[in-house]
């Protein structure tokens, strides 16, 4: 008796596993399923797959959110710090090179000013 439900366990999972593999031909061949029996079988592995990768959306997001929520850590701190420092030379840079320019075109228009006047005279 045991040893017969075993042995119909194992006829049940055989055929699943041939449905399978139907399932899994059916899909590489880009065909339509002839057997409703693979098709169900291919409608349950869509489910599965599209239940698996929501869950592990909505746990990615979760995480998004708490790390998001979280306050910043010392090296977070650290990082804007060297961040902001560095952007504070790049703009005293910035300005210097803009004065330099700025004497430079003012001097320019000085010495075409005496020029002119120079050459007046």
């Amino acid at each position: 008796e045991e040893i017969a439900a075993l042995q119909a366990q194992v006829d049940i999972n055989d055929s699943k596993v041939k449905m399978m593999k139907s399932a899994i031909d059916t899909l590489t061949s880009g065909q339509t399923p002839d057997d409703p029996a693979v098709e169900e079988a291919i409608a349950q592995m869509r489910a599965k797959i599209r239940a698996a990768k929501i869950d592990e959306l909505k746990a990615q997001r979760a995480q998004d959110f708490e790390e998001a929520g979280r306050a910043p850590d010392e090296s977070d701190v650290q990082k804007l710090e060297d961040e902001c420092g560095e952007l504070r030379r790049r703009l005293q840079e910035l300005d210097s090179a803009i004065d330099v320019s700025r004497d430079t075109r003012q001097r320019e228009l000085l010495l075409m000013g005496r020029t002119a006047v120079g050459e007046e005279e």
